[in-house]
Formats: C-alpha cells, structure tokens, sequence
C-alpha cells in the first residue's frame, strides 16, 4: 500500500526485498573510493612540495669558462596576487610556491604581472675572468636584480626601459651584469620582473671575451642593413631636392619610417635617439608601425596609381590609411599589453592585402607592378617576423631581428628598383614630348623667306620625296650622308615601304611633326645615328619633307654619360657603404669595452675603499685592462690606417696642373729610395728621356703606392719589382711586375679595384684602398684604365695618353 509522507511519494519495500540489497551494499563501496582518492592527492601534494623544495635548493655548478643557459636552472613565483619584497623573499619563514622554469622557457601571457625569479650557482673553480649575465631582450619594462654571495646580499641593480637609458651600468640596448666568480662561494641571483605585456626572457652567463664577439657580428650585420637604408634614403631625398621630385620624395619618407620601426623594435633608438624620454620609448613601436604601414600604404597607391584604375580599391585603401592613424592615437591611451600584438596582427592582414592587389596588377601586366609586387611580398614577410617576435614563436631575438631587417632591406631594394623603372619611363615619355614640341618651330612662316639659303648651306640633310619615295630633291648635306647616286629614301631612311607608308601617314594625321631618333646605314656600310623629322609640303601636293641630323657623337656621348654616371653612382654607394662599415665597427667596439673597463674600475675602487681588495681582484681587473687596451689599440690603428688612406683615395688634395717632364728620370727619382734595404727594383727603360705633358704628381703617387703595396704584401725574404717603359708601343705602356704572391685565380680585376676589398681581412694595416686609389688616379687623371697582369707574382699596366713632346734640349 502506498504511503504519503509530505510532498515525496515512497514505497516501502520488504526487508528482504533484492532491490533493497542491491541498493545498499554500494555506500561501502562509495566510502573506500573516496578515501582512497583523499590519501592519493594527500600523497601527490606532499610529494610536490617536497619536490619543489628540494628541487629549490639545487644549485648548478659551473666547471668550464663557457655560455650557461640560466633558465633550466631557475625558478619562478608569480607575484601577480602577492606583494613581495626581497626581504619577504629572504625570510627564512617565507614558504613561497616557487615553480620549475618550462622547457620551452619562460613565457608569460599578455596581461599586467610581476614575476620573481631564482637560481643559485657556484664556481666549481676559482675564474679569473669575468662573466656577463645577460637578458637579450630590450622590451622588458622594469627589471631589480639582487645579487646574494654565500646568503648575503651584496649588489642590487635596476633596469628597464621605463627608466632612463643613462641610468644603466653598462652601455648596451640589452640588460647586462658583470659577474665576478673568482672564488668558491654559491651566490644566488633574484630577479624582479613587472611588466605589461607579454615577456620572453632569456637568461644567460655568458664569458666577456664570448658575449663581446657574439654582439660584434651581429652589430656589424645590423649597422650593414642600416647603412644600406640610410644611404638609400639620403640619395633620393637628394635626388627629390635637386630634381623637385615627388615619388623620390614619398620613397625617402618611407626609407625614414622603415628606419624609425627598426629603431623602435630593436632597442637602438633608445639607446641612441630618445634615451631620456622612456615614456616615449613606451609608445615608439606601436606608433611606428602605424606610421609604417601608413605610409607603406601609401607609397604603394601613388607608384602604382591604383586610383586611375581601381576606384574601389583605392578608397579602401585610403580607409586603411585612415584607421592606421587612428589606431596611432589609439595606442596613446589603451594598454600596451592589449593592443600591440592586435596592431601587428592587423598590419600583417594589410601587408598581405596591399601583396594580393600587386599581384592582381602583375597578372594585368601593370607596368612596373612586378617588382612593387616582390617588394610588398618582402615586406609582408617582415611583418610576419614582426608578429612571431612578440608572440615568441621563434626562441633566438637576433635571429629573428636579423630577418626582419633583413627582408625590409630586401623590401626598400626592390621599391628602389620599381621607383627607377617608373621614373625611366616617364623620363622616355616626356623627352619624346619635348622632341615633339620643339619640332613645331620648323614650320614658322618667317623662315620662309631664307628657306633656299638654308637649304643649300644648312648642314641639317633636308630631301623631299612622294609616297613612293623617290627623291624629288636634297641638300648637299643630305647627299653627303648618303651619297650622290641615292634616288630613293626606302632602304635608306625607311626599310621598307610599309614603314614608310606608316611614317607618311603619320605625319598627315598628326598635328605636329613626325619626329624620331633612329639608325640609318650609309653606303659605305656605317651605321649612324641621325633625328629624323618628316611633315607634307603645304605647296606641293603628296610630297614630304624629312630634315636629318647627324647626331651620332651626340648619342655616344650620352651612352657614355650614362655609364659614367652609373659607375660614379655605384662607386659612391660601395665607398659610403664601406665607410659606414669600417669606421662605425672599431667605433662601436671601443664604446662597448670602455663601458665595461668603466664599470670594473668603479668595482676595484670600491674594494679599495672598502680595504678588501686580494690579489685575484687586482689581476682580474689587470687582465681586463689588457684586453680593452689591446681592443682599443687595434681599433686605433685601424681607424688610423682608414683615415690615411682616405687621403689617398682623393685625388682633388693633388696638385692637377700639368707641366712637361722627363718621365724616365720622375720614375728613376721616385724609386731610389726604395732600392736599399726594401726591395730590389730593376729597370727596362729608354736610354734617353722621354718628355711628356702631364700629372707628374699622378705617376708619382702611382709608383709609391704599387712599390709599398710589394713591400707590404711580399712573402719572400727579398722583394723584387720589375718596371718597364715601352714607349715603341702606341700608346706608350707602363708595366709593372713584383715576385709577390700575386692574385688568387677565384679574383677578377673589378674585383681587385672594388674600395675596401683586400686578401688580409682583419689586419689593420690592410685596408683594401691601396689598388683602388690607383684604380682613381688612372681613370680620373690619367683618363686610362689599369690592367691586371697574368703570370706569377703581381702584375698592372696601363697605357699613357698624355701627349709627347720634344726634348727641351734639342728645342
């Protein structure tokens, strides 16, 4: 029977009822399971805790003088609820949950945090040398380090990019720490970390002597990329000056914003423009990428002028334009932490989107949207970089800075390329319009009156012909182009009569002249260059008057301007290249070792004081002392050694007037006091003077040069020079040979001419300019080009165009 017991309904079921049984026995069951399963996370939380204990209190021990990655050894507390201090972190009663650093390293999530972080080391072996503990990533906001040695504390050092460049110890975009390990005592190191964003920290203790040669390759390789940019940018905004140039204008605009991103990611722009202006360097990387990719979205819209041919896609783009400078100002007021990897998440989207509408043009076959096309891509790619940088998908900062800069480079290479093509067209367009217009003063009617006069004494060849083109009548000028028996301009002046029909019908529809340049063959089988223009003749029915002239020097003096140009313009880049290479490396060195043997001073002056300078203090500071000396003197002379030979690549310092003279007696006087001693120099020279007019000074620096370059180069005990004079030849010839170890058979002469090209890479006194102001000397003063000798030892000629003269004495 059914009871009613309140709201529930239940039946009561009999005692020995299977259904009560089967219900019954699990609550047993149920009980055990779960204390089994309370003894078993009992178990697991002591044994973690005593893991983590013991595991805190391991300490690496370091045998070898070589790089030690820090960060398998370290331990980290996020104090991202706690408020700790280091001497909270230090109280023997603290029972903090430190945690083992992951494998992949340490990475923390976008978002306000503070981090502490330990390790604890111990020199197996006194060292003598110091070592360098480095944090190699410039965007970390504030950074305490505490140094304890045997449990106290003795060093505490701040850091960061929130704080003023000029407060850090050691002058670097990266945070360093010079530590010393002369003694046996475990020191353990605290670090402080709060930041805003996401954080990637690599730690290391790294040699001096190492950490100073890694950092060096990869200056010399970023200032390289630097030069380049910066080279690049000065010359067209030059060019846009002088020129009055728009397009050269918007590209050296880029080329800056292209610099201020790499300045703001890499840390240099802190370092060397805005180092007292943190809350500036706060805000530098995301408002360079908004200008960048501003005015990357720009300079694509104008060189390839979208808004003629895509309406739609040019005011999409300029809304980008538009949004890129309100995320600018948005990045002002939100939090660094959640807008930055938003902003290069956006600005990849348009790099690729601005490559897609490039490549939809070079599918069109848009003029010149190829190389715009490659460029965009390179660019893309680096805002690919950009984006992996700060998401930490690839580990190592300097290789991923590296690629960057490299495919940026790579990206203002080909814009510069593009922008020269575009500029050549135009250029081509508009001559041929000035060709056109100048055309029209031919058919003034004041000319009319002394056309007969003109037409006999005019050097200009003037022929009339009828469609056919059967010659009707020409000037003395014309025939003497094409001779006397020449009846008709097909075959001449025109190939065929299809091309001539075309001109002719040409020069009736159009409103001016019919005007060109063009190759024309003589009879006697010359070919020269003549402008051409052709119009009908108002008096005459169906006949044309073609007026030539011979602009043949004209077109090989223009062909010859350009490659003068073109090599004056490469020399220039490869000499300003070089300069920013060789000068700025010793430079950048000797700022580094000064700021370290700075800081070791103040060190060994504070043990001084302190009455606790040892003898393993004095002789680490001595051999620190020696390294830096021995760094600042080979940068010194190498320095030195630049300097005077850029003195000797100029040729304005020489005296450049010419004057006759004996140039068998110059090269005798310019050689005897290098007889004794230095080398032995044998002659082949005429038995009797050989006047001509010329640059004495020129010989004389060329004969120094090519004489100390045997000295400096020879690989025998005695140095031998051979000098000829071969004046039965026409032109004259100069020859030079030395039994020196010559030339590798891999080197060609442009290469040996090249400016800071040498076979002693590295050696100071060895500057790679010696054959390259030769090179300048013969080709600037001498209007001659040198030749490289085959054969064993070194060997170079050239020809001597200076004019002969009489002997003074027979005059």
């Amino acid at each position: 029977m059914a009871q009613l017991s309140g709201r529930n309904l239940s039946l009561p079921l009999p005692q020995n009822d299977p259904v009560r049984v089967r219900y019954a026995q699990p609550n047993w069951a149920r009980r055990f399971c779960w204390l089994v399963a309370l003894c078993y996370v009992c178990m697991m939380c002591i044994s973690t805790a005593y893991a983590n204990k013991t595991k805190s209190t391991a300490t690496l021990v370091i045998n070898e003088y070589q790089e030690v990655d820090l960060l398998p050894h370290t331990w980290v507390l996020n104090n991202s609820t706690l408020t700790l201090d280091i001497q909270r972190i230090l109280s023997p009663n603290a029972d903090l949950p430190w945690q083992p650093v992951a494998q992949t390293g340490l990475q923390t999530p976008h978002s306000s945090h503070t981090l502490w972080l330990k390790t604890e080391l111990q020199a197996a072996r006194p060292f003598e040398n110091t070592w360098v503990l480095n944090i190699d990533n410039p965007a970390i906001d504030h950074l305490t380090l505490f140094i304890l040695r045997d449990g106290k504390l003795i060093d505490t050092l701040t850091m960061g990019d929130r704080l003023p460049f000029s407060e850090r110890s050691v002058v670097s975009k990266y945070y360093l720490y010079r530590l010393n390990l002369n003694h046996q005592k475990p020191v353990t190191i605290y670090l402080r970390v709060d930041h805003d964003h996401a954080l990637f920290l690599p730690l290391k203790l790294t040699p001096v002597n190492e950490y100073l040669s890694h950092i060096r390759k990869y200056d010399v390789l970023s200032n390289i990329l630097y030069g380049i940019l910066l080279m690049m940018g000065l010359y067209h905004l030059l060019i846009s000056v002088l020129v009055r140039d728009e397009q050269h204008f918007r590209f050296a605009v880029w080329i800056a914003s292209a610099i201020g991103l790499l300045l703001a990611l890499t840390g240099d722009g802190f370092q060397l423009l805005w180092p007292d202006a943190p809350l500036f360097n706060r805000y530098a990387l995301p408002l360079a990428v908004c200008l960048f990719g501003a005015v990357n979205t720009l300079f694509a819209i104008s060189h390839q002028n979208i808004h003629f041919l895509y309406q739609r896609v040019c005011c999409f783009l300029y809304i980008i334009v538009g949004l890129y400078g309100l995320a600018g100002l948005i990045s002002l007021a939100v939090t660094h932490s959640s807008w930055l990897l938003i902003l290069l998440g956006v600005h990849f989207g348009v790099c690729a989107l601005l490559s897609l509408s490039m490549l939809i043009l070079t599918l069109k076959k848009s003029s010149g949207a190829a190389v715009v096309f490659l460029a965009m891509l390179a660019t893309t790619i680096a805002a690919f970089f950009l984006l992996k940088r700060h998401t930490h998908v690839l580990q190592d900062i300097h290789v991923n800075e590296l690629v960057f800069e490299c495919f940026l480079a790579a990206a203002a290479l080909l814009m510069s390329l593009s922008l020269a093509i575009k500029i050549n067209t135009e250029k081509s367009m508009r001559r041929q319009k000035e060709l056109e217009a100048n055309a029209l003063s031919v058919t003034a009617q004041n000319l009319l009156d002394q056309y007969q006069t003109l037409f006999d004494t005019t050097p200009i060849g003037i022929v009339r012909f009828d469609r056919q083109g059967y010659i009707s009548l020409a000037n003395p000028a014309f025939r003497t182009l094409f001779g006397e028996t020449t009846a008709n301009v097909i075959g001449t002046l025109f190939n065929d009569a299809k091309q001539l029909s075309t001109a002719l019908d040409t020069a009736v529809n159009s409103t001016a002249l019919f005007s060109e340049e063009r190759q024309v063959c003589q009879p006697n089988g010359h070919t020269v260059w003549v402008g051409m223009t052709l119009q009908p003749v108002t008096s005459e029915a169906h006949m044309f008057e073609a007026q030539l002239t011979d602009i043949t020097a004209l077109k090989m003096a223009e062909f010859e301007n350009q490659e003068l140009e073109r090599e004056k313009a490469d020399m220039i880049s490869r000499l300003v290249s070089g300069v920013a290479h060789e000068i700025n490396t010793p430079i950048g060195t000797n700022i580094t070792a000064l700021s370290l043997m700075d800081e070791e001073l103040k060190n060994i002056r504070q043990l001084y004081d302190n009455q606790t300078m040892s003898r393993d203090h004095l002789a680490s500071f001595l051999s620190l002392c020696a390294t830096v000396s021995e760094i600042l003197t080979l940068n010194q002379k190498r320095i030195t050694a630049l300097i005077k030979k850029f003195k000797d690549v100029s040729v304005t310092r020489l005296s450049l007037s010419k004057n006759q003279f004996d140039l068998v007696a110059h090269i005798r006087n310019v050689v005897e006091g290098y007889r004794e001693g230095d080398c032995d120099i044998q002659f082949d020279l005429p038995l009797y003077a050989y006047w001509i007019e010329g640059y004495e000074q020129a010989y004389t620096e060329i004969i120094v040069q090519l004489i100390s370059n045997s000295i400096k180069y020879c690989d025998k005990e005695h140095c031998e020079v051979h000098i000829q004079l071969d004046i039965a030849s026409r032109p004259a010839r100069f020859v030079y040979r030395d039994n020196g170890p010559g030339l590798n058979a891999s080197e060609d002469e442009d290469q040996v001419f090249e400016p800071f090209y040498t076979s002693r890479p590295g050696d100071p006194e060895c500057t790679g300019l010696g054959l390259y102001a030769v090179s300048n000397l013969c080709k600037q003063v001498l209007r001659t080009k040198p030749e490289l000798l085959l054969g064993q030892g070194f060997g170079l000629a050239f020809n001597i165009n200076d004019p002969s003269v009489p002997d003074p004495a027979i005059r």
